[in-house]
């Protein structure tokens, strides 16, 4: 014998999808639920009409549409349907009498005949009984409510499992498997995902799987950024430079240009839209102007790092500035000759020395020339030749009252102080 199935199978619809949407997910979860729910009842019916779960149990009468029962098991209770052998015969299909082989006939339904209780059941009688009670089964699988992945002619009660075009598909991998809905590639539409948040983006915050969230800007200005492993939107910290920003600022966005340096570089516009680096140079440089619309650039010439009060800054080499230190009270800068420095002297030496004003000197005369000349008059040589004796040195004398010894003496004491001086010589 073959062997007895408990089932046609249990349709299971299996859900495959990557949605991250809740509603959506969840209205796919309902449908594949109550599909699969309406695809079992299905499958009950026909697994009971069948007989694969037990006695098939018909409400109404069976209608044959005139075919046969065939493979008749043999009958145990009164009411098992009879073999051929069991069963009332009769010679011909047009006979219409049957032979109960001196048997009775009873229990018949009463709609068959209302009027006894004990009759002849023809052959027609027989065949309207099953054709109708298969028609009330047919009737009551039809009229129940189920979904089909097609619709059927046979059938009036189905609902046809159909799927939005672009956004779902549906897989039958035919009988005694399942039938799968899967989302198309995108096949959700903006319109058909959840509204989101005002000015805020979807996606996941926290440095972890799970499901997206809104992430909401709060404040004009900001950017969306990850900080701290957080994705959000606020302030590039300028100060985390590994990993806040990339690349060079150029001059056109207000940057340099440039992100490498040496110590001591100075920026400066090499053209009207580029900022460059001018390097650094030996100590004591001074940074001077190259001109209007030329580059600056750095002196050739050094100065000292530091000065005193009364430093006068001199050459001491080639484009060396140095600093000559004051000295004391009443010396004058003297110089010390072609590519000599100068010096400070308590006793310099000129050549010729010209005033056009007063001449004030606070210490002594010394004049070792042979010419001199006051009050404009040219310079002239020394009068040489003078000479007095017998002098009593004597300044003071009256011109009234005075003899001509007093006169000599104030004439002598005179001469004698000029030849000391040297405006007359002797």
């Amino acid at each position: 014998m073959p062997q007895q199935r408990n089932t046609i199978g249990v349709p299971t619809i299996n859900l495959r999808h990557n949605i991250k949407d809740l509603e959506t997910r969840r209205a796919l979860e309902q449908l594949s639920q109550e599909t699969t729910r309406w695809l079992q009842r299905i499958a009950e019916g026909v697994d009971t009409a069948t007989g694969l779960r037990g006695e098939p149990t018909y409400h109404a009468a069976v209608n044959a549409k005139d075919n046969r029962i065939m493979k008749l098991g043999v009958p145990k209770d009164d009411t098992d349907a009879q073999m051929k052998g069991l069963a009332l015969s009769r010679a011909t299909t047009e006979t219409k009498s049957w032979d109960a082989r001196g048997l009775p006939i009873i229990n018949l339904p009463k709609d068959i005949t209302p009027s006894q209780t004990d009759a002849t059941l023809t052959q027609e009688q027989i065949r309207a009984l099953i054709a109708e009670e298969l028609r009330k089964l047919t009737d009551t699988i039809a009229a129940e409510p189920f979904v089909t992945v097609v619709a059927s002619a046979l059938l009036t009660a189905e609902r046809s499992l159909a799927a939005e075009a672009t956004v779902l598909e549906l897989v039958d991998a035919g009988a005694n498997s399942t039938l799968t809905i899967n989302v198309l590639a995108n096949g959700i539409s903006n319109v058909k995902l959840r509204d989101s948040a005002a000015v805020s983006v979807i996606g996941r915050s926290a440095n972890s799987s799970g499901d997206p969230a809104d992430i909401a800007a709060g404040a004009n200005g900001n950017i969306l950024r990850r900080a701290a492993d957080v994705l959000g939107f606020g302030q590039i910290d300028l100060a985390d430079s590994t990993n806040a920003v990339s690349g060079i600022l150029d001059e056109a966005n207000g940057g340099t240009g440039n992100n490498t340096y040496a110590v001591g570089d100075l920026l400066y516009a090499s053209t009207a839209a580029i900022l460059s680096r001018l390097a650094d140079v030996g100590a004591g440089a001074y940074l001077r102007s190259g001109g209007v619309g030329v580059a600056p650039l750095w002196s050739t010439a050094t100065l000292p790092n530091t000065t005193t009060t009364g430093d006068i800054l001199y050459a001491s080499a080639a484009n060396i500035y140095a600093n000559l230190a004051d000295v004391a009270t009443g010396q004058v800068l003297a110089s010390g000759g072609v590519g000599v420095a100068p010096a400070y002297t308590a006793t310099p030496s000129v050549t010729t020395l010209t005033t056009t004003g007063a001449a004030n000197i606070g210490g002594d005369l010394n004049h070792d020339g042979s010419n001199i000349g006051f009050n404009g008059v040219a310079p002239v040589a020394r009068d040489t030749g003078w000479a007095v004796s017998n002098v009593t040195t004597d300044r003071v004398y009256d011109a009234n009252a005075t003899s001509l010894d007093e006169i000599a003496d104030v004439l002598g004491t005179l001469i004698t102080y000029l030849i000391s001086r040297g405006d007359l010589g002797a």
